[in-house]
């Protein structure tokens, strides 16, 4: 087999990492909300790493095709070790009791983590370790596609126009709605009545809303915490909280556990809804 048969793996997760790098440096709040969203350590998210990760990728996508020597090895260790990771990530993610969306390309990445998400995962791998064989044997990526002759060039142009015809019509059927015209916006705000329903605190003891909301005006968000642009709209609540002190400011979950305690700010008031009955009543969505 020619050895630049061999660079196509690295030429492929070279792609891979160039459309997602420049993904998440045109929408950087969605990188961020999707280590909310699969619930990495809260030190991670709120540090520089999302806002780091695309540029990291970006570079990558570039070593992996013009580095040589000791430097393109360890570019293809550095692939593996985050391939490896973004395997680990989403294995996890899938056992999440709620189902999670991941970003991993930006928006463009959009979907539901499951066993597809898994195998994508598994053959990216799989190509970042025939990178690093790779890289171990024949050398640098850029010297053979210079010294290539017409006919590898030949079927590498044919193997370039399948993988984007395919990523086109792959990105085509995962386009969004167009949006509604302006005048099928969402109608005026409505008051309506309080209604009397019961929500639980953390400590188990239940409220009443009604009651509640005659003691003082109630802010109530509900969250999933399984969803990034939710923590988003809760790590803003404390500052609103603090500059609305008219508002009794509370957030509402359908199961207080430790992962949730350790999200979210000790002085937000939590309701409790496992049933979603609250949910249910005011046909909310997250966020």
């Amino acid at each position: 087999m020619s050895t630049l048969s061999w660079s196509v793996s690295a030429l492929l997760l070279a792609l891979v990492l160039a459309v997602s790098g420049a993904a998440k440096v045109r929408d950087p709040k969605s990188t961020r909300e999707s280590f909310y969203t699969l619930q990495l350590p809260l030190r991670l998210t709120r540090s520089a790493a999302p806002r780091v990760l695309p540029w990291a990728e970006l570079t990558l996508a570039v070593a992996l095709v013009v580095t040589s020597g000791a430097l393109q090895t360890l570019v293809a260790i550095g692939t593996v070790a985050l391939f490896a990771g973004y395997l680990v990530v989403i294995v996890r993610a899938s056992r999440f009791p709620e189902k999670v969306e991941c970003g991993c390309l930006g928006k463009l990445g959009l979907g539901t983590v499951g066993p597809v998400t898994i195998v994508r995962n598994v053959l990216l791998l799989g190509l970042a370790v025939v990178a690093l064989l790779d890289a171990v044997q024949h050398g640098s990526v850029l010297a053979r596609l210079l010294g290539a002759d017409a006919v590898e060039w030949g079927w590498l142009l044919a193997l370039t126009i399948t993988v984007l015809v395919t990523g086109l019509m792959t990105y085509a059927s995962g386009s969004p709605p167009p949006a509604p015209p302006a005048d099928e916006d969402l109608a005026d705000y409505e008051r309506r009545p309080t209604p009397t329903l019961f929500l639980t605190d953390t400590n188990g003891d239940r409220h009443n809303l009604h009651a509640l909301s005659l003691q003082q005006a109630r802010f109530v968000v509900y969250a999933n915490l399984g969803c990034g642009a939710c923590m988003t709209v809760i790590d803003a609540l404390p500052v609103f909280q603090a500059e609305n002190p008219e508002l009794a400011v509370h957030v509402l979950l359908q199961r207080y556990d430790d992962a949730a305690r350790a999200r979210l700010d000790p002085h937000l008031e939590v309701f409790v809804d496992p049933e979603l009955i609250f949910v249910q009543f005011f046909q909310l969505n997250s966020p």
